[in-house]
């Protein structure tokens, strides 16, 4: 779910999560799960081997005690948060955590190194204090393609080209 245009129904302000907070878990999740859907579109996926991901600001320096490592895990692999199993979110991160790989959206085996997940609680990104970045990577190494999100709250994510969009659009009304 990205930037809510138009009404929001109480489904879309009180809902389920895998840990304390949406904006740590569920924003970073959808976040997750957008930009792997977008390997998939935009034909990235048979190039990439390996991601890696950057958790800035608020998300680097809580990450970890709030999930948000374990949520990236979860929407990289296909999973949404209001469908994901509970079984599901203690045991796949965990088991990525062994065996160094993800299935991307359920179907290609990519590499998630040991330090794939970097916490950088001291670096800020322009537009939200939580911002991600993902990176895909080819075999040799070098970088497919990368996107930046933002977990705006309550569950909310916006790439970093929505935002853009939208700032263009206010200052020219």
């Amino acid at each position: 779910m990205t930037i809510p245009l138009g009404r929001l129904s109480i489904f879309d302000m009180f809902r389920l999560g895998i840990g304390p907070s949406s904006s740590h878990t569920v924003g970073p999740m959808r976040a997750a799960l957008n930009f792997a859907q977008s390997l998939e579109v935009d034909g990235f996926m048979d190039q990439v081997s390996a991601i890696t991901i950057e958790l800035y600001g608020s998300l680097g320096a809580t990450g970890r005690g709030h999930g948000t490592d374990r949520a990236v895990l979860l929407g990289l692999s296909g999973y949404h948060p209001e469908t994901v199993p509970s079984s599901v979110v203690t045991s796949l991160p965990t088991t990525i955590s062994a065996e160094g790989t993800l299935l991307l959206l359920g179907k290609k085996s990519v590499v998630i190194a040991a330090d794939a997940i970097s916490f950088q609680p001291r670096v800020s990104i322009d537009y939200h204090p939580n911002a991600l970045r993902f990176r895909a990577h080819n075999s040799l190494g070098s970088e497919v393609t990368n996107a930046v999100y933002f977990s705006i709250g309550g569950g909310f994510v916006a790439s970093e080209a929505e935002l853009k969009e939208a700032e263009e659009f206010v200052a020219h009304q």
